[in-house]
């Protein structure tokens, strides 16, 4: 299968193809195609070897990054306007009012599920744990975004919101063992929006978790046991 895919497509536009290949490969849809190495080496047959080259490693070839990719670029099927339970359309609205970065979404989705299992705070569902009161910004009882987010649905349409759903839709329903970070982790620390406001006192005594993906510190920084 992945054979006669890649025989369909001129070199021309195969770096903008790639993603969709190695989609194909690692989720088991090209059943017959080997190996990754089959994809890879006829690409380093081209004049845009060395390029591609350095593309391909630097794809965390996981389920997680290589949906991202591909949600993003060509759109993924599996999450409709009939299927978007109240759960993860409140999962979405977080994400979606704390950053338009895919990666980013993915972290702080993990966050959120982090609190509903482990109760945090004694909140055990979605909705709760996002209404929390000053816990997410852009829902905390005086903001100013907290209408225009909380009415975001599943036929909503601005920039970036449908790679939201799809995300959150992936986060919720993801199996345990694809955690970027402990259960523990809950709670994030963004430097860059929180200029003109006090830090937390936590982000002193805690030293961020690691994650699996690369992510701007200065941007999001993970922090886990946070009482």
């Amino acid at each position: 299968m992945i054979h006669a895919l890649i025989s369909q497509l001129s070199k021309a536009n195969l770096l903008a193809r790639l993603p969709l290949m190695l989609f194909l490969v690692m989720t088991g849809t090209a059943t017959n195609a080997g190996s990754l190495s089959t994809v890879v080496d006829w690409v380093a047959s081209t004049k845009r070897a060395q390029k591609i080259e350095q593309i391909t490693a630097d794809f965390v070839l996981d389920s997680r990054t290589l949906y991202q990719d591909v949600a993003q670029w060509y759109g993924l099927p599996g999450i409709k306007p009939t299927n978007v339970d109240s759960e993860t359309l409140w999962l979405a609205r977080c994400i979606y009012s704390e950053t338009k970065n895919p990666m980013e979404m993915v972290l702080v989705g993990w966050v959120v599920r982090n609190r509903v299992e482990t109760g945090y705070r004694g909140r055990r569902t979605y909705q709760s744990v996002v209404l929390d009161p000053y816990q997410f910004s852009a829902f905390n009882p005086t903001s100013s975004s907290r209408f225009f987010f909380s009415h975001l649905n599943e036929r909503s349409n601005p920039a970036g919101w449908a790679a939201a759903l799809r995300i959150a839709y992936m986060v919720r329903t993801s199996d345990a063992t694809s955690r970027p970070f402990s259960i523990r982790t809950r709670h994030f620390f963004s430097e860059r929006s929180m200029i003109d406001r006090s830090t937390p006192y936590w982000v002193e005594d805690h030293k961020p978790v690691d994650v699996r993906e690369p992510v701007d510190e200065e941007r999001f920084r993970f922090y886990a046991g946070v009482a």
